[in-house]
């Protein structure tokens, strides 16, 4: 079924990554959070909310850790003074070209069963799947809003 496959691949694969994180001092989220920030800087915390599969008050106890511990930055919106922008500190910085090579790695190791064309043909093959998914929950989610 579908469904376990992709269970199956979201928890095995954040329980590796993890172990792979260890030396960094990092868990998957942080590395989500991170990344999000260095290809999205100023982007507010409930835009991390689609990429770390928790909720609200979860993601608020990570910004807040990650920021004690120096990663993030939290900037006042200028056009929203109530609003706070999610930024890189040089800690987090530092450790980007890290956190890239760990998850090209990582990649390698859930892939290293197919050759370079079926990897080619799984990620199109994913692109597809995604983008269907990402369409399908469109409507679902406006419903939700009203």
């Amino acid at each position: 079924m579908l469904i376990c496959d992709f269970s199956i691949l979201n928890k095995y694969g954040k329980l590796l990554l993890d172990e792979m994180l260890v030396p960094l001092n990092v868990n998957w989220r942080e590395l989500v959070v991170l990344l999000v920030l260095d290809w999205s800087p100023g982007c507010n915390q409930s835009y991390l909310f689609e990429y770390l599969q928790t909720d609200k008050g979860n993601v608020t106890k990570l910004i807040n850790r990650m920021d004690e511990a120096g990663f993030i930055i939290r900037k006042v919106d200028p056009h929203d003074k109530r609003k706070r922008k999610l930024y890189l500190d040089k800690k987090g910085r530092d450790l980007i070209p890290a956190l890239k090579d760990v998850l090209e790695q990582w990649e390698e190791k859930c892939c290293d069963c197919l050759n370079n064309e079926q990897k080619e043909l799984y990620k199109q093959l994913n692109k597809i799947v995604v983008d269907q998914f990402l369409k399908m929950i469109q409507p679902i989610e406006k419903d939700g809003e009203k």
